[in-house]
């Protein structure tokens, strides 16, 4: 078993490393006072569907003094826009590794003292994401609790050529005609074609991004539809022979098809980690809200929040052995290994991310 190696460890490596001549970008969190909460209800904004009974109810039994209030999130990109216009109104947040530093830069997070979370010694993000992610993680503010890659499915039955890259994707979908599935979300197509171009996916050159356009546009008539959630039934019948997809979600509809592959790009794979993160709000209930942090890293904890949303954990030594039934195939499936080249998309300017949302308009529109 590989050992593990905490995330305040991680850390502390990391800033070793800037001190030795390095630039850390690592972005400062927002003020926090001494919490002198003793008990009360800690408001977490995340998706209901994504938490489980242990998370929540097994906590409030664990330390009777407290209860989790669960406000409906329904994305995490949009959550600092949500969080800003009542700031008061949230302690924690489920957020990413956009998201999150965002929030950081913002000034909307609070920071607590990892050494009140024990559990925090599970965490291997290293594992998961790059050096230079980790440098930028808000550690002080944020557990992890999911690591979520992008990919792609292909039909090996239909295509013979094995692929591995999102150059290749590209590629062979121009011999497949409206049989493509592609994903909808602007910033995502983006770092896809960028990736495949070999263009920084974090760039904010408009001549690069005209670049990716392009090749998007080639793509366009080869996609069938831009969904990729819901596309089991358009591998079963036939209809789409590759597709855009995210590991956890690719998990049921590879169980579906044995001639069904996943591919991580080795040319680089978009690698989110999600995270519950102590906002400015919360910082009152900083007790209350390491006992939850530490409660729900607790690996009998983590492995029901793992069976609930399906996705890897960053606590995989600790977790995975935890797994049982169809699930256990988190531990072995080729979607859930980590990426050879994993790619941080990080948070760019209002002003580019309006550029590259009209760019997508153009390209699904023309």
């Amino acid at each position: 078993m590989r050992p593990v190696l905490s995330l305040v460890g991680l850390v502390a490596a990391a800033t070793l490393v800037a001190g030795c001549g390095a630039t850390s970008n690592t972005a400062s969190s927002g003020s926090s006072s001494p919490a002198t909460d003793s008990g009360g209800q800690i408001s977490v904004f995340a998706p209901p569907s994504y938490m489980a009974p242990e998370e929540t109810d097994g906590f409030a039994a664990q330390f009777p003094s407290y209860s989790i209030k669960v406000l409906p999130m329904t994305s995490t990109s949009s959550a600092p826009q949500v969080i800003n216009q009542n700031p008061d109104n949230y302690d924690v947040a489920w957020l990413d590794t956009a998201s999150g530093p965002q929030m950081a830069q913002q000034g909307g997070l609070a920071t607590f003292n990892p050494a009140n979370v024990p559990n925090l010694q599970y965490v291997d993000l290293a594992k998961w994401v790059s050096p230079e992610a980790l440098a930028g993680f808000p550690k002080d503010s944020c557990v992890p609790t999911d690591v979520l890659k992008e990919g792609f499915v292909y039909d090996s039955s239909v295509i013979a050529e094995p692929m591995t890259s999102w150059s290749d994707f590209f590629r062979v979908a121009q011999e497949h005609p409206g049989k493509v599935l592609y994903t909808n979300s602007p910033r995502d197509a983006f770092s896809a074609a960028q990736i495949a171009l070999g263009i920084d996916p974090n760039t904010e050159d408009p001549d690069l991004l005209t670049k990716a356009q392009d090749l998007l546009k080639q793509f366009k008539p080869t996609v069938l539809s831009f969904d990729n959630v819901n596309v089991t039934n358009a591998f079963l019948n036939g209809s789409v022979v590759m597709g855009f997809n995210y590991d956890g979600v690719a998990g049921s509809l590879l169980k579906s098809d044995p001639n069904l592959k996943w591919v991580t790009p080795s040319d680089g794979s978009a690698t989110f980690v999600q995270m519950y993160c102590l906002l400015k709000g919360g910082q009152g209930m900083a007790n209350g809200i390491e006992k939850w942090f530490n409660h729900v890293l607790t690996p009998s904890v983590a492995v029901k929040h793992t069976e609930k949303t399906g996705l890897a954990s960053p606590e995989a030594d600790a977790v995975y052995p935890l797994l049982s039934g169809d699930l256990a195939s988190i531990a072995t499936a080729p979607q859930y290994e980590p990426a050879a080249k994993p790619v941080t998309l990080a948070p760019v300017s209002p002003q580019t991310t309006a550029l590259m949302n009209r760019m997508w308009q153009e390209v699904i529109s023309g």
